[in-house]
């Protein structure tokens, strides 16, 4: 369930296995610390990031240590700098994704697709902040171990990590071969939740290249998926909402641009708060409305706001931070 993205369903089972592990196996049990890590999944999937936190800190004080547990220890590392960086703590996102790097070198060697896990997440991190040149460096050695490895989840993940490196030097075509790729593995690996984030990304690369009607069709496709997976309250179905409304506005349809960022706005607000870069990216698109309206203080107030977020949060180059 966990792989489908089916985290609703996943929590259950995944709590109910914590629970009867720690009570025939004890809390030192390996059995029951993979749980755990799992549960830490679970709660990232549902967008309660602070949860999955708390959860993974606790895998890793049960396996420091325990060099039996040292590649418990190397995933539980890189997952928990995932969830900073996901709440926008790029620089505690870094530090962990270094160490975890190196964890990960050490428990599994270089050449496995562990390894070129860590080295993909902490290229997130850097895409975040707006280091491009690391983040490719780091992108092209993950996509090297995963393609010997023939490890097909990887690749994709990674090739969607080199389309927005693309997309933010402006190569739109190759962005375009990369997530298109990773969309297709994604949907033989039956994978949904990353097929349905890949396609949002797609809509932005679309509208960039002027393909619009593509852009409508996968966005609204992703947006169909997202709702039935999660809701319709969830930071991916308002990121979806947010990037199609953006094709909505340039084709002329001012209501669905409206009602779709707006709805976005109130989404990230209620899953991230007013400080975090996915809130800011939704202002600034929702300041669109208020400059076609005429009320140019006003769109001027918000985008000053949404720029504010970014470089609080560190963020450099905040054009395609679509996922």
């Amino acid at each position: 369930e966990i792989l489908n993205g089916n985290y609703k369903k996943a929590i259950e089972y995944t709590q109910e296995a914590v629970n009867l592990r720690k009570e025939i196996l004890g809390d030192n049990n390996i059995e029951y610390i993979k749980s755990l890590s799992n549960l830490a999944l679970c709660y990232a999937g549902l967008d309660d990031f602070n949860k999955a936190i708390d959860v993974e800190k606790e895998v890793l004080l049960k396996t420091k240590g325990r060099s039996e547990l040292k590649e418990i220890n190397a995933i539980a590392t890189r997952l928990l700098g995932n969830y900073y960086n996901l709440l926008d703590n790029y620089k505690e996102a870094v530090e962990i994704g270094i160490k975890a790097c190196e964890l990960s070198k050490n428990a599994f060697g270089e050449n496995h697709s562990e390894y070129a896990s860590s080295l993909n997440t902490l290229a997130e991190s850097y895409l975040n902040i707006g280091n491009f040149e690391k983040a490719f460096e780091l992108v092209e050695k993950a996509l090297k171990i995963y393609s010997n490895n023939k490890n097909g989840y990887g690749l994709a993940s990674s090739s969607v990590n080199m389309a927005i490196i693309y997309m933010n030097i402006e190569d739109h075509e190759l962005a375009q071969d990369f997530l298109e790729a990773a969309s297709r593995i994604y949907k033989q690996l039956g994978n949904t939740s990353d097929y349905y984030l890949t396609l949002s990304t797609l809509v932005v690369c679309y509208n960039n290249m002027g393909n619009y009607t593509k852009a409508i069709l996968v966005g609204e496709e992703a947006l169909n998926g997202f709702k039935n997976l999660y809701g319709d309250q969830s930071h991916r179905y308002a990121t979806t909402l947010n990037n199609l409304a953006s094709s909505y506005s340039i084709i002329g349809d001012f209501n669905k641009y409206i009602e779709y960022t707006k709805q976005s706005l109130s989404i990230q607000e209620k899953v991230f708060g007013i400080n975090h870069h996915y809130y800011a990216i939704s202002l600034a698109n929702a300041a669109g409305i208020y400059a076609d309206h005429i009320d140019l203080n006003k769109a001027l107030e918000m985008n000053n706001k949404a720029i504010d977020i970014f470089e609080s949060n560190g963020m450099v180059n905040t054009s395609y931070y679509v996922t």
